[in-house]
């Protein structure tokens, strides 16, 4: 996992349409689609794009970000963000990596 030094504005994941509870939930963004995802327990849903493109373009945090678009533009697997709502950071890595953070706050 990659943490990306920026803190998050309050209430990010819910402006991206999360609606849950849990600590930690997941984003997968597809440029080529246009869509952002978002997940706290396998199942995906469509979420809100303005949100995350304001947080990609802003001058104060689009920097932070470009390592995850660098990663999420190669070839192959793409990385998931994983928001950490308590403490408003943000991180990114696999599909895998991301999912076992997941099913450790549901236990």
């Amino acid at each position: 996992m990659v943490l990306v030094e920026l803190e998050l504005p309050p209430l990010f994941a819910e402006a991206c349409g999360y609606r849950g509870h849990a600590r930690h939930v997941a984003l997968r963004w597809t440029p080529e689609l246009f869509e952002l995802r978002w997940t706290d327990n396998g199942h995906t849903f469509v979420g809100e794009v303005d949100p995350f493109l304001a947080l990609c373009t802003h001058p104060a945090t689009a920097a932070a970000l470009e390592p995850f678009h660098s990663a999420n533009s190669a070839e192959g697997t793409r990385p998931w963000l994983l928001v950490d709502r308590d403490r408003r950071r943000l991180s990114f890595g696999t599909a895998a990596e991301v999912w076992m953070v997941l099913n450790k706050q549901g236990r």
